[in-house]
């Protein structure tokens, strides 16, 4: 697939960001929540790689887009999870898959993201990979909301990005199942259902 080289920025539109991930390119994207850092995530250097460029030290569990159709063979889902996914939500999950060991907690938790985004959903179904995501900043900044910072971060780190102006809002809510019950780990936009017991 040809990709473009005459825009003024490394952009790229969502059917040329396929081939880009599919060989082993950084890409950043929008969401429905803020603009995100990603790459497959089945490759373990890449996977580093692409959460290095954010500097500082890495979290000890990273997170992953993923499609409706595939998340039961990444983790173990919880009743009622269709309530929450697709949304403005990351459910961290019990991992089923050692492919993904490199990006789990030592505890093989993984976090998930189904983003209420369709251009998004249809990347990676075409991509045929979980991506890596996580947000677009350096460690310690502000998540990037819009276009034009995303374009001067993504021109700094040398990496392409998906051209579309955005309307994000703030980052998602992230829910931990640990088997018997859920946890807040963070409030973000996405409100907190009141079956998952959290006051």
């Amino acid at each position: 697939m040809k990709i473009q080289q005459d825009r003024p920025f490394p952009t790229l539109t969502w059917a040329e960001a396929v081939a880009y991930l599919k060989a082993d390119g950084i890409l950043a994207y929008p969401t429905d929540t803020v603009w995100g850092l990603g790459c497959r995530a089945d490759n373990s250097s890449l996977s580093m790689k692409c959460l290095g460029l954010k500097g500082g030290d890495r979290a000890s569990i990273a997170s992953v887009i993923t499609i409706p159709e595939k998340i039961r063979e990444l983790v173990v889902l919880p009743d009622r999870w269709d309530e929450l996914l697709p949304g403005p939500y990351t459910l961290v999950l019990p991992l089923k898959t050692h492919t993904l060991n490199h990006i789990s907690s030592q505890d093989h938790f993984l976090g998930c993201r189904i983003p209420n985004h369709t251009q998004l959903l249809q990347m990676v179904r075409h991509s045929d990979f979980p991506i890596i995501t996580t947000s677009l900043n350096k460690t310690g900044h502000a998540p990037i909301t819009d276009l034009k910072q995303a374009q001067v971060l993504s021109s700094e780190w040398g990496i392409k990005m998906i051209g579309e102006e955005t309307r994000l809002t703030g980052a998602s809510t992230v829910l931990k199942w640990d088997g018997s019950k859920w946890i807040l780990l963070r409030k973000g936009i996405g409100p907190i259902p009141h079956f998952t017991g959290i006051i």
